[in-house]
């Protein structure tokens, strides 16, 4: 007697065969909504580009934090450069200005807004986000890729990426006090470990440890006062 198959059976694997399949029209609408939103970002880097160079100078980079509702000189001005990972200070090439944004996911103003303001109560809450923005900082910093920071930018920097630290403040005075013209990788980097090993009053402070100079002369600074 032949076999048969039963029509039930046949219309589940029907059905099955059809969900495996990926929708043509699904793929197409999400190709088509990523095309869009790489023109928005290529639009929004065409409104602050220069017209002479093909690249957002410092006008343009104004005009953005403008728009964006942020100094351009505050932390989420910092945070932007660094999620764009933007090499030099008061420039943004095309190709970090797109690949960041994609990145962030972001393609207008509005979703750029809400990336920044996630990507700085991140900094404020992950160790490892702000030691990597803080290292950034003085690469961000550095011209010519030189090994230091003019000592004025240094305690700018110092103020607006830990300026909520220990310590901190008082190295800030303490270079402006000081005929110190740079501040080279390693003093920059000890700042930071000083200021979250090292107790307000120093009493913690051994003098024996393998800090920098620059920083034994800051003690030797606090404790005179």
């Amino acid at each position: 007697m032949p076999r048969t198959t039963s029509k039930s059976s046949t219309s589940t694997t029907t059905k099955e065969s059809a969900s495996a399949k990926p929708s043509s029209s699904s793929s197409s609408s999400k190709s088509q909504s990523s095309k869009v939103k790489e023109q928005d970002i290529t639009n929004l880097y065409e409104k602050y580009k220069e017209q002479e160079n093909d690249q957002i100078g410092p006008d343009g980079i104004e005009s953005l934090c403008t728009d964006l509702d942020i100094s351009a000189l505050s932390l989420t001005a910092l945070i932007l450069a660094w999620k764009l990972k933007a090499k030099t200070m008061g420039y943004f090439k095309r190709e970090e200005f797109v690949s960041g944004l994609t990145s962030l996911n972001c393609h207008d103003i509005t979703t750029l807004k809400k990336a920044l303001a996630t990507a700085e109560r991140e900094t404020k809450t992950s160790e490892e986000d702000l030691s990597q923005l803080y290292e950034y900082a003085f690469n961000f910093c550095c011209e010519d890729e030189k090994k230091y920071i003019d000592t004025e930018i240094a305690a700018g920097m110092l103020e607006l990426v830990i300026g909520d630290l220990p310590h901190v403040s008082s190295i800030i005075s303490f270079l402006q006090s000081k005929p110190i013209a740079v501040i080279n990788r390693d003093q920059w980097k000890c700042f930071r470990e000083f200021s979250k090993s090292v107790k307000p009053d120093l009493s913690n402070y051994d003098e024996d440890s393998s800090w920098p100079i620059l920083i034994d002369d800051y003690v030797e600074y606090v404790q005179s006062k």
